[in-house]
């Protein structure tokens, strides 16, 4: 039976806490987008690149959640495969 190590588990729940920030930051710009108008809010849903303009052009009122989704992807980004290492939680080899 393997144990999961205490620096797996730091690893899982940063993780995770970066998916649910990143999560509330995608929301919160959602909401942002269709405050403006209807058309902005579900072609930032539909078209992902329709969000990234919505950011672009009207920055003031996207720069917090866009910020803050941004925050989220960092812990996710920094302990997921494909860095030239293998991260924190993906270290234990089943033999």
């Amino acid at each position: 039976v393997e144990r999961i190590t205490e620096m797996e588990m730091v690893g899982a729940a940063l993780v995770f806490l970066g998916f649910a920030v990143s999560c509330v930051g995608g929301i919160w710009l959602l909401i942002t987008a269709f405050k403006e108008s209807l058309l902005w809010g579900l072609g930032s849903l539909v078209i992902p690149l329709v969000g990234l303009i919505f950011v672009i052009t009207h920055w003031e009122e996207a720069k917090k959640p866009f910020l803050i989704q941004l925050a989220g992807i960092v812990p996710i980004s920094w302990l997921s495969p494909g860095r030239g290492r293998r991260p924190i939680i993906f270290t234990r080899q089943v033999v």
